[in-house]
């Protein structure tokens, strides 16, 4: 790949880990949408600034050297499933483009994978495990503070904070899915900071970890009575997911990125009527691969198995980051899809896959601590 120009390098290497760690805070209260919309146009403008950076420094070399690393294969294919059901299935292709789970954002993501080894190294990665750890704090913050009404006593007059399962994810099962990916890796930046006594960076990370477990212990003692009243389980998902497969046309490539209330509503189990549901339209499937292979089909489904099993495949090492991995892997695959866990999912992806410029352990000093 074309190396980047020096500005170019300087401006990726800040820009590209901040905004992937940054993402599950950012939201509008302005827009129709707080959430998906104002995170899916933050990542696609990131992906659209690191191309044209990307061709930029290709203009001036004539050198490009692209590597396919596991994940941009998974994505790519994902991608690829999402454009082909976007002609065939899509009756809206606006719509679908701009939907969270639709194909642009898969090719957004694609391309931060594909064209991030161009400026990525063990700073990068450094850098973004503590932008990452700084964002998992706040949200275990958030959740700290919502459930003690401090956010609806400082804010009265802000609606959406009077819910005490207020997140900046959008979601509560993304928000405990990122927490719990997060710990991991602070506890493993915990154990070296004390084999170094790195003694600021362990008082750091001490009562970062305290803040994401206090916020994950309320997040789930909160969430596990409502699951049967809020999320829609994988037997209702799964149910959903064989009616659309009838059709031959849906079967091949799925009923589009913007159809899945569609096909929810044709698909609804009966007994449904009879749960505390009876009321809910729901906007994705109970988990990414049944969700993937709704609006994409069966090609959609082949692409999402690809990506899941790269997950886990792109690190070899027993290390804490292969542990917050196979969490991730569990949090796709129980949890409904969601654009900030994704984009979380895949800045870990390219920090385990930077290659022999990552270190292969959570070091305070040298992968986390470091300057």
């Amino acid at each position: 790949m074309a190396q980047p120009t020096t500005l170019t390098s300087r401006i990726t290497r800040w820009v590209v880990p901040t905004i992937l760690a940054f993402t599950p805070l950012f939201f509008l209260p302005i827009t129709q949408d707080f959430y998906d919309t104002n995170k899916w146009m933050l990542l696609v403008i990131l992906a659209l600034v690191l191309l044209l950076g990307w061709l930029w420094s290709f203009a001036r070399t004539s050198l490009v050297s692209l590597s396919l690393r596991p994940s941009t294969v998974g994505l790519g294919a994902i991608t690829i499933a999402g454009f082909i059901s976007l002609f065939i299935a899509s009756t809206n292709k606006v719509e679908a483009m701009l939907n969270p789970m639709g194909p642009l954002t898969f090719a957004a993501l694609t391309v931060i994978s594909l064209l991030s080894s161009g400026f990525w190294n063990s700073q990068t990665s450094r850098r973004l495990l503590w932008l990452l750890f700084t964002t998992a704090a706040v949200l275990g913050l958030v959740a700290v503070y919502q459930f003690a009404g401090v956010a609806k006593l400082m804010f009265p007059g802000v609606t959406f904070l009077v819910d005490r399962l207020w997140t900046p994810t959008g979601s509560v099962a993304a928000t405990a899915a990122i927490l719990t990916i997060v710990l991991p890796l602070l506890l493993a930046g915990i154990a070296e900071g004390r084999k170094h006594k790195q003694h600021t960076h362990l008082t750091i990370l001490i009562l970062m970890t305290l803040t994401v477990m206090a916020g994950l212990g309320i997040t789930l003692w909160q969430l596990f009575p409502k699951l049967g009243t809020i999320l829609l389980s994988p037997r209702e998902g799964w149910v959903v997911l064989l009616e659309i497969l009838k059709a031959p046309r849906q079967a091949i490539a799925g009923v589009g990125a913007e159809n899945f209330l569609t096909a929810f509503t044709a698909g609804r189990p009966a007994r449904l009527n009879l749960s505390p549901l009876w009321t809910a339209r729901f906007a994705t499937n109970s988990n990414l691969l049944f969700h993937i292979t709704t609006i994409y089909g069966l090609m959609g489904a082949a692409a999402g198995i690809v990506f899941l099993k790269n997950i886990v495949a792109t690190r070899k090492q027993k290390d804490a980051l292969f542990v917050s991995l196979c969490i991730a892997l569990v949090s796709l695959l129980f949890t409904p899809p969601n654009l900030s866990l994704l984009i979380v999912i895949t800045g870990l992806l390219i920090v385990s896959e930077t290659g022999d410029n990552t270190p292969k352990h959570v070091q305070v000093p040298g992968w986390i601590g470091g300057s």
